[in-house]
C-alpha cells in the first residue's frame, strides 16, 4: 500500500499498543524450508477460525465481560515484530516435524500426496530390481513422460519397429516366413 516494511512494521506496532490488555491477540505464519517442506496447511485452520469468529460474538457472556471484535490484520514478515518471529519461528519447527495423518483433507492434497509417495515407491522398487547393466548406465525411472510419447502415432511407431527390429522391413518378413510380403520399399530400393 505503498509504505515500505519498517512503516508497515511501525504501523502495526503502534496500532498493536491500542489493543485493549483484555483483548486476545493470535500471530500466525507461514513458513517454507529450503527442502520445500511447508509448516502445516493453513486452509482447514483459516476456515476453522473463521467458524469461531462468526460465532464469538454470539456466545453467551457474564453481564461484566464485554462481547469485544475479531479483527484480521497482516502483519509484516522479518521486520522484528517479537510475536510475529515468534510465529515465524514456531512454523518453522513445525514444518520439521512429521505431519499427523489429516482426518480431513482436500483433493488437491491428497492427489499431490499419493503422486509423491507413487513415485518414491517406484524408485525405491526400480533401485531394488533393477538389472546391474541397466545401474551400470545409470538408468533410472523417470516422473515424467518420455519425449517420444509426444510423437503422433504413425512416427512413434516407425521409432518403436526401428528399435525393436519388428516392422514392415524385408529382414522381419523373411525370418517368419511370409512369402506374400512385398519386400521393396516405395523407393524401388
Amino acid at each position: 500500500m505503498g509504505r515500505t516494511k519498517e512503516q508497515a512494521a511501525a504501523n502495526f506496532m503502534a496500532f498493536q499498543r491500542t489493543i485493549p490488555s483484555s483483548d486476545i491477540v493470535i500471530f500466525s505464519d507461514g513458513s517454507r524450508l529450503a527442502d520445500g517442506r511447508a509448516g502445516g496447511s493453513s486452509q482447514e485452520i483459516f476456515e476453522f477460525f473463521c467458524t469461531l469468529a462468526v460465532a464469538w460474538p454470539l456466545r453467551k457472556r457474564l453481564p461484566h465481560t464485554k462481547s469485544g471484535s475479531i479483527q484480521i490484520r497482516w502483519v509484516p514478515g522479518h521486520a522484528k515484530i517479537p510475536e510475529n518471529e515468534a510465529a515465524d519461528l514456531a512454523t518453522k519447527e513445525g514444518a520439521t516435524l512429521i505431519p499427523p495423518a489429516p482426518h480431513k483433507s482436500s483433493y488437491a492434497s491428497l492427489k499431490r500426496y499419493a503422486k509423491t509417495q507413487s513415485l518414491s515407491a517406484a524408485q525405491s522398487q526400480w533401485e531394488k530390481v533393477a538389472p546391474q547393466s541397466y545401474q551400470d548406465l545409470e538408468i533410472t525411472t523417470s516422473p515424467k513422460r518420455p519425449g517420444e510419447l509426444q510423437l503422433n502415432r504413425l512416427d512413434l511407431g516407425h521409432v518403436i519397429a526401428a528399435h525393436t527390429g519388428y516392422g514392415d522391413f524385408t529382414d522381419y518378413h523373411k525370418y517368419f516366413n511370409y512369402d506374400d510380403a512385398y519386400l521393396l520399399c516405395q523407393c524401388r530400393a
